[in-house]
This record gives structure tokens, C-alpha cells and sequence, in this order.
């Protein structure tokens, strides 16, 4: 019995110290991850404008509204004008084949038109669903408009990523329901 406690403090005993390492450890990169999350969706609100073309983050206003694209939920978060008003950024979530994206989609108010996407995150497989923030795939929606924007199979002029279906169909329904919102922001 005795050398049961004994296990058992030692076990307790490893156990805290792990525990208070990993907190200690949590505490130490908090921020700096939190740092380069601000920065890589800034890079994605960048990349979704035309060039020479930012957001003004100061503008940023929380839609939260979750619409149904194509038999689809898709979540937009938040949406950013440019300093003039003339085109938006939308940050847009969908589920994908293996978890959620999270995207920014370029909007040019006066046309209804998409100016680019970016992924911000994705967990998506590498070498299929990873494949939609590669430029083969995501330069073909500047231009186009929320119906043009749907893959080949639903009527729409996107190519889908060959073997990820399920992400191309996440990717195109949120750039239509970003678009959609845009036009018809009052």
C-alpha cells in the first residue's frame, strides 16, 4: 500500500510540473501567435485587392450572418471597406472536406465583381484541398461575378481543383455569398 502512494505522489508530482511548464509555455507564445495571426489575415485582406489598393481596418464592421449557398452554410464574419468605400474585403468561412476554411474575398462595390480571395486558414490536404491558395486556382475569380464565380458543374465559370470537389465548392460558395453581401450592402 505504501509504495502505491508513493507511485502516486511521484505520478502527481510529474504531473504538475508538466502542467506548469506547458502553462508557462502558453503564456510565452500567446501573443506573438496572436501577432501573426493579425498579420497573415492582413496579408490576406491585402492579397484579395486589386494592387496599390488596401483596407482601412479601422472600418471593420462584424456581419456574423451565416447564409445557405447552394445547399451550403457559409459564415461571414466581418467586412472592410478600402478608405474611399469603393471596394470591401469579406472575411468568409465554409466547411471544406476537412475543416473549416476561413477566406478574404475582394469586392468591387460598384460592379458586384470579385477583386481576388485569399486563404487565411485552411486544414485542408496537401496536394488536393491545400491547392485553392495557389494561384492556378484562386486568380480565376477576379472579374468574375457572384454567379460566374460557382464551379463548372453548378453553372458557374471556376474550374474546380481536380480530386477536392468539396473545397472548390466551399471556396466559390463563400466568394458568391461575399459578393451577394456587398451588392447589396444599402
Amino acid at each position: 500500500m505504501n509504495k502505491i502512494v508513493k507511485l502516486a505522489l511521484i505520478l502527481f508530482l510529474v504531473s504538475a510540473i508538466v502542467a506548469g511548464v506547458l502553462g508557462v509555455t502558453n503564456e510565452i507564445t500567446k501573443e506573438p501567435i496572436a501577432q501573426y495571426k493579425l498579420q497573415k489575415t492582413a496579408e490576406a485582406y491585402a492579397a484579395a485587392l486589386p494592387e496599390g489598393v488596401s483596407a482601412d481596418a479601422t472600418k471593420t464592421a462584424d456581419i456574423g450572418e451565416t447564409v445557405d449557398v447552394n445547399g451550403n452554410a457559409v459564415t461571414l464574419k466581418c467586412v472592410t471597406p478600402t478608405s474611399d468605400d469603393s471596394m470591401y474585403v469579406v472575411e468568409a468561412s465554409a466547411v471544406g472536406s476537412q475543416g473549416i476554411i476561413t477566406m478574404a474575398i475582394g469586392v468591387n462595390k460598384a460592379d458586384a465583381v470579385c477583386t481576388g480571395i485569399s486563404i487565411i486558414s485552411s486544414s485542408e490536404t496537401s496536394g488536393l484541398g491545400a491547392e485553392a491558395s495557389k494561384p492556378y486556382f484562386k486568380d480565376q475569380f477576379a472579374g468574375k461575378t457572384s454567379d460566374a464565380v460557382h464551379i463548372e458543374k453548378q453553372g458557374g465559370e471556376i474550374v474546380a481543383i481536380t480530386g477536392a470537389t468539396i473545397t472548390s465548392k466551399a471556396v466559390t460558395n463563400s466568394a458568391a455569398a461575399a459578393i451577394d453581401y456587398v451588392a447589396n450592402m444599402g
